[in-house]
């Protein structure tokens, strides 16, 4: 009878006891539970923090000229996630730092608790796949990441927390389980259909690690629930240590983003045909377009690891200018379009001016570098000027000058390098048509050369629609004739006709056949471009002065109405009367009567020559005074003199300001003929090399100082050729085209390709000279193009 309490109090005993044990067995699960919690999430704040500091640093040794450290960095679009992906991770470490120091969880963690933990591994799972998902590359779109892996990464604890309060634990278990597959929907959907940014390889395989974390998840549950606790711990941890390598797969895709977006995805045929089928689609860039206009121009494209913007310096309505540094050395300009929104007539835009930019060479075009895909911009990236001819004009007008200085000089180089950069473009066949010649869309160099840019409006004229007057057979006949027009006016009368485009431009310099246009479209053509470079002209001789001081400049339908009745901009009486006579016809009411930008050229060149004849002979005078030359007994002097010497002499007689206008002045001198490289290998630059005038040529300006100058004067004075025989012969001088910075002529080398072979893109497009002159300027530019 007595046995019986103590067997009971036996089985008490026994039971607190193995009690006592599960509850230390689970305390230290629980506690191991917790420091791999801490352990997954740690690694993932780590790993985040490495990958940012390991693009940092790769970056700015990139930014240095090394190309393998530019091909271990991802876009900079990407590091904003990292730092999301760094935060939230941070966040999850620090919060377990303190539930473990404080002991917060003992021996059981609450189901809602769980899947807060279970959430944050979603978030950085399924952010990265989110993103792939997005059109492009933007800050909007990564705000759209961030709230759409948000919510399907939280959507379960609701549910887990009304299935805990109101459900049995069986129906907890599969309630939280099927919701938790349901994201496996997104998983297999981008597995079969995987996004065409990236690498399909590459995308996959992240499906694959996140099929493998949820096999991990799911069977660790299962054991769980049939109370295999040992099991279930185990692969618990192996979970949380898998989940943890997350941020090293979420790397390998951005990687393959990042290469994607370089222009190293799928190749142009197949994305252009594509394309075709899509053209109707009026949408934001997707990757598939902005892909095509990488491939389109992949031989202008300029890695975002070697391109560094600094400062911004001008905005326009679709895009911002910024300066900005390539390869570490080279300053450029970088005009980044960032419009909210990018339609297909943005990216029609963008490549119009990319392809534009990349295939105009010369001297007073600016120069292109090349254009830089950044997600979320596009870059077209060019030479970093002084600024634009309208704020340079502005500037020299308002500060106070020499009363010596040559400012008509000055102001004739201005418009003859406009001039020039018009008729080039027009030199093309069929023409290209700007379409918004204005001061503000020339940028002037440090030597004070005028080059035109922004060809974002610039249309070519379609080769069936250049004579609207004939039948389709005259056409023909006339497109053929044209590249072989043996007469200016048969030329004038094809490209003043025009053909039907959108009115586009700025009001001031609006032909009247433009402003004549109805319903936003107008008949023009390359005449509509000569009407705004006379008006061009007129600001650079008039930069402070109103065109039309009776009326208010923002009164367009005002400024229409004036230059309709046929009003233009006044002229001084003091102007020279060539430069006078050709901007009255450039500006002509009839786009007939307008003569040709290469003849605008032709006489800003005599004018160049006849102005520049009587300050040859200044400086020349002044230069062989310094140097006490000694004559021969041909009266002639062999005395060549230093590019410096010529520049001070010019700044000390206050004719320009600075070595910038000096240069420009000189490479005039070597235009006009009165100059000469000791080598003719050379253009005027403000260094110790040897010039020389030519004497002849000064000597008769000096006597008859109004007779006209042309490219034909061009040639070297006896006595240098006499003396130095490393001198060319006078049919061998460079230096008039050098003085127009041009390539010198090279010899004709001809050149082979294997058979089959085809010849390379580049090569399919060549200009036609619009003049028959051989000592036209724009000789060898069909070379240069090719």
């Amino acid at each position: 009878m007595n046995d019986v309490p103590v067997q009971g109090e036996s089985e008490a005993v026994m039971m607190e006891a193995f009690i006592a044990a599960q509850r230390s067995y689970f305390e230290s699960r629980f506690y191991i539970l917790q420091l791999f919690l801490l352990a997954g999430y740690g690694i993932m704040f780590t790993l985040c923090v490495i990958l940012i500091c390991y693009m940092r640093y790769n970056r700015s040794v990139a930014f240095r000229g090394d190309a393998a450290a530019a091909r271990k960095i991802i876009l900079p679009a990407f590091e904003p996630l990292l730092w999301i992906l760094g935060g939230t991770t941070g966040i999850y470490t620090v919060y377990f730092c303190v539930v473990i120091s404080c002991k917060v969880f003992t021996s059981d963690i609450s189901k809602v608790a769980a899947e807060f933990y279970y959430s944050g591994r979603q978030f950085v799972f399924l952010s990265v796949i989110v993103f792939m998902l997005q059109k492009s590359v933007s800050i909007p779109s990564l705000q759209r990441t961030v709230l759409t892996t948000f919510v399907f990464s939280t959507y379960t604890i609701p549910i887990v927390w009304y299935m805990s309060k109101y459900g049995s634990n069986t129906d907890l278990y599969y309630v939280t389980t099927i919701s938790r597959a349901l994201l496996l929907l997104l998983y297999t959907y981008v597995f079969i259909h995987p996004p065409l940014r990236a690498s399909k390889r590459t995308i996959r395989e992240f499906c694959a690690f996140a099929y493998l974390y949820y096999t991990l998840l799911f069977t660790y549950g299962e054991l769980f629930h049939h109370s295999v606790v040992e099991a279930g711990f185990n692969l618990t941890y192996a979970n949380l240590l898998c989940g943890s390598l997350c941020p090293l797969v979420i790397w390998r895709v951005l990687k393959a983003d990042t290469e994607y977006w370089r222009g190293m995805g799928q190749r142009a045929c197949a994305l252009q045909t594509l394309f075709r089928q899509k053209h109707n689609i009026h949408e934001r860039v997707s990757s598939q377009g902005l892909h095509i206009l990488i491939e389109m121009h992949r031989k202008f494209i300029i890695d975002f690891a070697y391109l560094k913007l600094k400062q911004r310096i001008g905005m326009g309505a679709s895009a911002v200018v910024f300066k900005g540094v390539l390869h570490s050395r080279t300053p450029v300009a970088i005009k980044v379009y960032t419009p909210s929104q990018y339609t297909e007539e943005t990216v029609a835009a963008f490549s119009q001016e990319a392809a534009l930019s990349g295939a105009l060479k010369h001297p007073n075009i600016v120069k292109f570098y090349g254009m830089c895909v950044c997600p979320p911009t596009i870059c077209l990236v060019s030479e970093l000027c002084l600024g634009s001819l309208e704020d340079v004009t502005l500037t020299i007008v308002r500060r106070l000058q020499s009363p010596f200085r040559e400012q008509f000089i000055i102001n004739l180089n201005y418009m003859l390098d406009a001039a020039r950069a018009v008729a080039y473009i027009h030199s093309f066949s069929p023409a290209f048509v700007h379409r918004d010649i204005k001061p503000a869309n020339f940028l002037v160099d440090s030597e004070s050369n005028v080059k035109l840019t922004d060809f974002g409006e610039s249309r070519s004229l379609p080769r069936a629609q250049i004579v609207g007057s004939n039948s389709d057979q005259g056409s023909r006949d006339t497109n053929a004739s044209v590249s072989n027009s043996h007469s200016n006016q048969e030329k004038i009368n094809v490209s003043s006709q025009g053909i039907k485009m959108t009115v586009r431009g700025t009001v001031d310099y609006m032909a009247p056949e433009v402003i004549n246009g109805k319903s936003g479209v107008a008949t023009y053509g390359e005449a509509a471009d000569v009407y705004s470079l006379a008006i061009t002209m007129w600001d650079i001789l008039y930069p402070d002065v109103e065109k039309f001081p009776m009326i208010n400049k923002n009164h367009h339908l005002q400024i229409f109405d004036v230059v309709m009745d046929g009003k233009r901009p006044p002229l001084g009486q003091d102007l020279h009367p060539a430069v006078y006579d050709v901007i009255e016809s450039a500006w002509h009411a009839d786009a007939r009567m307008r003569p040709s930008a290469q003849e605008i050229v032709r006489v800003l060149e005599s004018v160049q020559g006849e102005v520049l004849g009587t300050l040859a002979v200044r400086i020349a005078t002044q230069i062989e005074q310094d140097a006490n030359i000694q004559h021969d007994v041909h009266g002639f002097t062999n005395k060549c003199f230093h590019a410096e010497e010529a520049s001070e002499k010019l700044e000390k007689l206050g004719c320009v300001d600075g070595p910038g206008e000096a240069i420009r002045v000189g490479n005039a001198f070597m235009d006009a003929g009165f100059l000469h490289h000791i080598k003719h290998s050379q253009c005027y630059e403000h260094s110790s090399s040897l010039y020389l005038f030519d004497e002849s040529s000064v000597k008769v300006r000096s006597k008859f100082g109004n007779l006209p100058s042309t490219p034909s004067t061009t040639h070297v004075c006896t006595v240098t050729s006499r003396s130095d025989p490393n001198l060319h012969e006078k049919n061998d001088c460079e230096c008039h085209k050098l003085g127009q910075r041009l390539e010198p002529t090279k010899l004709y080398r001809r050149r082979f390709r294997k058979k089959g072979k085809t010849a390379h893109e580049e090569n399919m497009l060549t200009t036609r000279l619009l003049v028959a002159d051989g000592n036209s300027e724009f000789d060898g530019f069909d070379e240069n193009l090719r």
